[in-house]
C-alpha cells in the first residue's frame, strides 16, 4: 500500500489513517481542501471535507422526491465531483455523499434520521450564505416519543415580535428581545465558525444552561 500525506501535528508519511487525521486533495478545477478522517473501520476510512467544496441544491426543481440519493446533487457528486479527484485517489473511493449530522455533531445516525430534515443544514447553510449571516435559526415541531405524536409549536409570539425583520441583529431587538425570539439551545441554530472565533466565545464548563450562556452571547 503507497504511503499518504495526512497532516497531524506535522507532515509525515504514514501507512495508516487514524481518526482525527488530515488530508489534502486537490480537486480539479474547484481547488484544494483538507479532509478529515472521521472513522475508521476494517472497511476503510470516512473522510469528511472540514469545508464545503462547492454550492450545489440538493435538486434543479422544488422537490425532495426519492430523497438523497435519487437527487440532483447525487448525481453531480458521483460525476462532476468525483472526476474532480486527483486519479490515485479516485481509485480508493467506495462512495460519495453528504455527512449526516450526526457525522458532524456527534449524534448517532438513527437519532438524526428521527429527529432532523435531510436538507435541515443545506436550507441553513444556503440561508447563511446568500444574507451573509453569523447566525441562523430554524423552526422546530414538537414530538411525543410515548404517542409519536407531532405538533407544529404556536410561533406567533415570536414571528410578531421580530415583526417584518427576517434579518436582524440582537441591538435592532434592543438586545433583551433575544431572550423572546428563540431558547437558549444550541442545535436549532447555525452558527459561521469564523464569528465564533472572533468572538471568542466557548461553551462554560458547568453542566446546567451552559448552551443558554454561549447561544446569548453570541446573539447579543
Amino acid at each position: 500500500m503507497e504511503s499518504i500525506k495526512v497532516i497531524r501535528k506535522y507532515e509525515k508519511e504514514v501507512q495508516n489513517i487514524q481518526e482525527g487525521d488530515q488530508i489534502l486533495i486537490s480537486l480539479a478545477e474547484v481547488g484544494e481542501f483538507t479532509a478529515t478522517a472521521y472513522k475508521v473501520t476494517d472497511k476503510g476510512v470516512l473522510f469528511i471535507f472540514d469545508e464545503y467544496v462547492a454550492s450545489q441544491p440538493m435538486n434543479n426543481k422544488n422537490t425532495n422526491k426519492g430523497g438523497f440519493e435519487k437527487s440532483d446533487l447525487k448525481k453531480w457528486m458521483d460525476s462532476v465531483l468525483f472526476m474532480a479527484f486527483p486519479d490515485w485517489l479516485r481509485d480508493r473511493i467506495t462512495d460519495l455523499s453528504i455527512p449526516t449530522v450526526g457525522e458532524m455533531f456527534g449524534h448517532e445516525d438513527e437519532w438524526d434520521n428521527d429527529y432532523f430534515e435531510p436538507d435541515m443544514l443545506e436550507k441553513m447553510y444556503q440561508a447563511a450564505e446568500a444574507e451573509k449571516l453569523d447566525i441562523v435559526i430554524c423552526k422546530s415541531l414538537q414530538y411525543d416519543e410515548e404517542t409519536g405524536e407531532v405538533v407544529s409549536p404556536d410561533w406567533s409570539f415570536e414571528d410578531s415580535f421580530l415583526g417584518r425583520f427576517g434579518v436582524f441583529s440582537g441591538s435592532m431587538l434592543k438586545h433583551a428581545g433575544i431572550f423572546q425570539i428563540t431558547k437558549g439551545w444550541a442545535w436549532d441554530k447555525l452558527f459561521r465558525a469564523e464569528f465564533v472565533e472572533q468572538c471568542g466565545y466557548v461553551f462554560p464548563d458547568f453542566r446546567s444552561s451552559e448552551d443558554g450562556y454561549f447561544v446569548y452571547m453570541l446573539m447579543a
